[in-house]
């Protein structure tokens, strides 16, 4: 784009990729965080998203970029619907792309959580989070459902009052939704992953 410079472009790339590259630990450390709150323990913020990210530091940035990129593929693909061919050809991708999508947000609400209680490949980590999909159908449809009217909610506050739609989302997303998500997600992890090994012991 010709307005664009070189430096603002430069600039733009490094930003993204500071980002992809602490995106990841960002999730491990608030995923730990989220975790212990649902156990009912006490948290420190600093001092524990630290001890979360220092535990799953390579993990964390490795697998960070891997969500990151899977993301931002959604996001072209999203952005890009209008260039899908017209026709059956053209809806099949769409109603594919989108609940590809849908499938994938909800595994995400399994990802960090198996990534930072257990020592699993990235490959198992995927699957079990596509079996949870289903393992717990009602409780994600529940979480989804909360997150869609606290945005909805939230958008009629920004129509209503712009500044104060804007200020608010500081103090509660993602903090509610990524607790919400992980709610509905840990006992699902527990039930089916950590109480068999306990019972086994």
């Amino acid at each position: 784009v010709p307005y664009i410079s070189a430096g603002t472009i430069i600039a733009m790339a490094a930003v993204i990729i500071f980002f992809a590259r602490t995106f990841g630990l960002w999730n491990v450390g608030l995923t730990y965080l989220m975790r212990e709150m649902v156990c009912g323990n006490p948290v420190f913020i600093i001092s524990d998203m630290k001890y979360a990210i220092k535990r799953n530091f390579k993990q964390g940035i490795l697998f960070g970029l891997i969500d990151f990129v899977i993301l931002a593929v959604f996001y072209i693909d999203f952005t890009n619907i209008d260039a899908f061919p017209s026709g059956f050809s053209g809806d099949f991708m769409y109603v594919a792309l989108i609940s590809i999508a849908i499938i994938y947000i909800v595994m995400r609400f399994y990802l960090y959580l198996m990534l930072i209680t257990f020592d699993m490949k990235f490959r198992k980590i995927f699957k079990n989070a596509f079996i949870f999909v289903m393992l717990g159908l009602k409780r994600n449809l529940l979480a989804i459902l909360w997150v869609v009217i606290l945005v909805a909610l939230n958008f009629g506050l920004l129509l209503l009052y712009t500044p104060l739609g804007i200020i608010l989302p500081v103090l509660y997303i993602p903090a509610i939704p990524l607790f919400t998500t992980t709610y509905a997600a840990y006992p699902i992890i527990k039930k089916y992953m950590i109480d068999p090994v306990i019972q086994e012991e």
